[in-house]
């Protein structure tokens, strides 16, 4: 009897989902270009984030996706005066976490219908992003490292060597920005 009390009010909570998704597409299709990029944008990078940190979500605990449900749906609230276009992006991703937990048809279309918003917010935010250059050092830059490089085994003069260590340092700094710069993933934070 109890088993079937919880099953029902489960089904009601993926009702209620439903229709909380139903007011939140609503809302988001009044958006302007650069509001829904927003969205599309906190949506992909929350859903990036948690494959990233916790694998997928259907095969996440139950604890895990509500406590995170909760956590974003209160962030939502907090962010919604200052970014409308990411509170609902964190909204949509609590609605998606939550409804990998229910039972029913109602959490299975909303699980069903978030999951197609964050392929189409990816999609939508490859095709905006612009394609940048894989930055490396210059070949003058490079051949100017090889040099130092050598320099140095060989160098015997300590103020000389002080010098051509400053050199490979900077040289190194400025290949690892690079290399750090592209390896990320374009997205980034979403700003507060």
């Amino acid at each position: 009897m109890l088993e079937g009390i919880r099953v029902r009010w489960q089904e009601a909570r993926g009702a209620r989902l439903k229709q909380e998704l139903l007011d939140a597409f609503r809302h988001m299709n009044a958006f302007t270009e650069e509001q829904s990029e927003r969205c599309g944008k906190a949506l992909v990078f929350l859903s990036q984030q948690w494959i990233e940190n916790n694998g997928p979500v259907k095969s996440c605990g139950i604890d895990s996706c509500k406590g995170m449900a909760l956590e974003l749906k209160a962030q939502a609230r907090q962010r919604y005066a200052t970014d409308i276009a990411a509170s609902y992006g964190l909204a949509v991703f609590s609605l998606h976490l939550e409804s990998s937990c229910l039972p029913g048809e109602d959490a299975n279309f909303v699980y069903a219908q978030t999951a197609n918003a964050i392929k189409t917010s990816s999609d939508l935010v490859k095709t905006l992003t612009p394609k940048s250059e894989k930055k490396t050092l210059s070949p003058q830059t490079e051949k100017a490292l090889e040099e130092v490089t050598k320099a140095l085994e060989t160098e015997q003069d300590p103020e000389r060597r002080k010098m051509l260590m400053v050199h490979k340092a900077r040289f190194e700094m400025v290949k690892r920005l690079y290399e750090k710069q592209n390896a990320s993933s374009g997205f980034g934070k979403i700003p507060r």
